[in-house]
């Protein structure tokens, strides 16, 4: 028998075998699970908040200012002014002494033209961005003043603007102010009238002059009068 062709049939299988043998041991391919892919982090979105529409400021909140009662007592006696009212009782009692009227006759204007309230009126008005209230005809504050600017100061005079020379709305909103400069005013007007009366019907409104007299002057005799016990 020829062993010829079996021994190279054999040394054939034996280089087949390890030539897939070494194959399989040199060429391996691992598995790939979920966490070996690289994941692309996907771009960050920054929230931009959504601006909320801006709100007209509105002049400072003088509302529960009390005057200030640490240096000086009010020395008036309270009567039967309102609560709301007598609480400015510092400012009245010392800008009345320094432009010689009665005081009571200046509660008795602030009970009539705002009750007291530093913010009366009934119409809003936008001031260089502040928001106010008013009267209808644009007057500010306690003693509610014309101020020279908003609706006051767009009325013509003979000589220009009739408020032209007066403070604006954002200092009349203070109370001290406000009483300050009503009070003033008001000694004026009672000095060039030649009465409390008449200085009072020229410090209120002009369509009804004697109405707006007949009130203050009935809170005034109110106030000025000793409290019955």
């Amino acid at each position: 028998m020829n062993k010829f062709p079996l021994l190279v049939v054999l040394l054939a299988g034996v280089f087949i075998f390890v030539i897939l043998f070494g194959l399989s041991n040199l060429v391996s391919i691992p598995s790939v699970t979920a966490k070996d892919v690289i994941q692309t982090p996907s771009p960050s979105v920054e929230v931009v908040p959504t601006e909320t529409p801006t709100k007209t400021p509105e002049a400072p909140n003088v509302e529960e200012k009390p005057p200030p009662q640490k240096e000086e007592a009010c020395g008036l006696k309270k009567n039967d002014i309102p609560n709301k009212v007598y609480r400015w009782c510092t400012f009245v009692e010392r800008y009345a002494k320094i432009y010689n009227v009665d005081p009571y006759l200046v509660f008795a204007i602030i009970t009539q033209e705002s009750g007291g309230d530093p913010k009366a009126g009934q119409t809003i008005q936008i001031i260089e961005g502040i928001k106010y209230h008013t009267s209808a005809s644009g007057a500010v504050g306690l003693m509610q003043v014309m101020p020279c600017d908003g609706i006051s100061g767009t009325i013509p005079c003979l000589n220009g603007l009739c408020f032209a020379d007066r403070p604006t709305a954002a200092k009349l909103v203070d109370p001290e102010t406000n009483i300050r400069y009503g009070t003033r005013m008001l000694a004026n007007l009672i000095r060039e009238n030649g009465s409390i009366l008449e200085g009072v019907k020229a410090y209120g409104p002009r369509d009804n002059p004697g109405y707006y007299a007949s009130m203050v002057m009935g809170y005034y005799n109110t106030y000025s009068s000793p409290k019955k016990k």
